[in-house]
């Protein structure tokens, strides 16, 4: 019943069966507290299928909010599989609209159709072909300049391309897996043998990792965005382990330090310096450990900007501003509470309001890119696997914007 609700998205079927079995249980009394989580709930435990789908609970939609998403994973569109879209009505809203049926049950459900996403991510044959470019040009160079103890070197070839393992390395930071372990042996050595005829064990691979650490880093290089006039500078943290595993943590004890206490209070690890613009594009970006101070890295981190440099109350401090305003690049920031207030162009206001665009990008790059976790046991994997998320999220076809004309853009930054 649920794989032909998959391929045909005929939820009739799959309603009368809740309703006999889950729904049973329930009496009269227990419609007045029904809500939409409760069937929810029951739909999540019939139709969850990590392996083919992506289960997007209130996705946003372009005028509101979905209830329930069900969108099959990139590579599993081989299948007839379809995407779902499922809302959930309680009786009191089919009471409102006057369309209740004499014949009582506990919930109605509006039976779902089809839908097609709108967004068409990049497919891994395009995502191959665009690293594949840049690995041919890059390569030599690189392999030319590299610097030699005067002994011959051996350059085996891996079964596996570069430009393979860095498509996997990025792939997986869009697959929504929050093991890559899961994401190799589960979708990627069964499924695309095609794609990748040579694939190596879970061990081999992971052995070749290190190998894309600089290849990815020049990569991420080309994919940076352009100066618009208009730019976000935040910092995030990176957590490698629980505050309490601090002195029994091992794998980053000699680089990782303990930061300060940030919104979300104490941690250790690492922070992660981003730069975008306001379409959301990468500009620049750091890592550096967790007790480094946010307003260090902003002058390596801006050179060649122009225009607005918006920041939190973090990046406070004259000696910066006089610095960056030196190049051409002016620095705002709210006042912290010990201070005194002072005017402020109206416009930069509204631009301090839309300083969120970069807590959301955070936001993405951690749960959907999967940037943080505590279970790395490399100092350059953990490297490799910022570096292709930061990849991913490049790729990523819509991005949080504030939707800028040129128009728009050129009277902000001539303000």
């Amino acid at each position: 019943m649920v794989e032909r609700f998959y391929a045909t998205g005929d939820l009739g079927p799959l309603c009368d069966l809740l309703e006999r079995t889950y729904f049973k249980v329930f009496d009269n009394r227990d419609l007045r507290w029904s809500n939409e989580l409760v069937v929810k709930t029951a739909f999540l435990v019939v139709l969850f299928n990590d392996a083919f789908y992506v289960m997007d609970s209130e996705p946003a939609l372009e005028r509101g909010y979905g209830d329930l998403m069900l969108r099959v994973r990139p590579h599993m569109r081989q299948y007839q599989l379809l995407d779902h879209l499922l809302e959930f009505k309680t009786r009191q809203f089919w009471i409102r609209m006057g369309r209740w049926p004499p014949v009582w049950n506990l919930l109605r459900f509006l039976v779902t159709t089809p839908t097609t996403p709108r967004v068409i991510l990049m497919s891994l044959e395009d995502l191959f072909c665009d690293v594949d470019e840049f690995r041919q040009v890059f390569l030599p160079a690189w392999h030319r300049q590299l610097l030699t103890e005067g002994t011959r070197q051996r350059r085996r070839a891996s079964r596996l391309t570069l430009s393979e393992i860095m498509t996997i390395l990025i792939y997986f930071h869009r697959a929504r897996y929050r093991n890559f372990k899961a994401f190799y042996l589960l979708p990627v050595c069964p499924h695309c043998r095609g794609e990748f005829p040579n694939l190596l064990s879970d061990n081999r691979f992971v052995a070749l990792i290190p190998t894309a650490r600089m290849p990815l880093c020049i990569y991420l290089h080309t994919r940076r965005g352009k100066d618009t006039g208009i730019a976000f500078i935040n910092a995030t943290s990176l957590v490698v382990c629980h505050n309490r595993r601090i002195h029994s943590h091992q794998v980053f004890k000699p680089v990782a330090r303990r930061g300060g206490k940030t919104s979300m209070g104490w941690f250790h690890g690492f922070k992660l310096h981003l730069v975008v613009n306001d379409r959301g594009e990468l500009l620049a970006f750091r890592v550096t450990p967790g007790n480094v101070d946010d307003r260090e890295p902003v002058p390596a981190l801006t050179p060649g900007l122009t225009g607005k440099l918006i920041g939190d109350r973090g990046s406070i401090s004259q000696q910066l501003f006089d610095e960056l305003w030196e190049r051409g690049l002016q620095l705002i920031t709210k006042v912290r509470r010990n201070m005194h207030n002072k005017l402020m162009p109206m416009v930069d206001k509204l631009l301090l309001r839309k300083r969120a665009i970069i807590e959301s990008i955070n936001n993405q790059i951690k749960n959907i890119q999967q940037i943080e976790h505590t279970r790395h046991r490399s100092v350059v994997n953990v490297m490799v696997n910022v570096l292709a998320a930061l990849v991913a999220y490049t790729h990523q076809p819509r991005k949080p914007s504030l939707n800028l004309s040129k128009n728009k853009l050129n009277l902000l930054t001539s303000i």
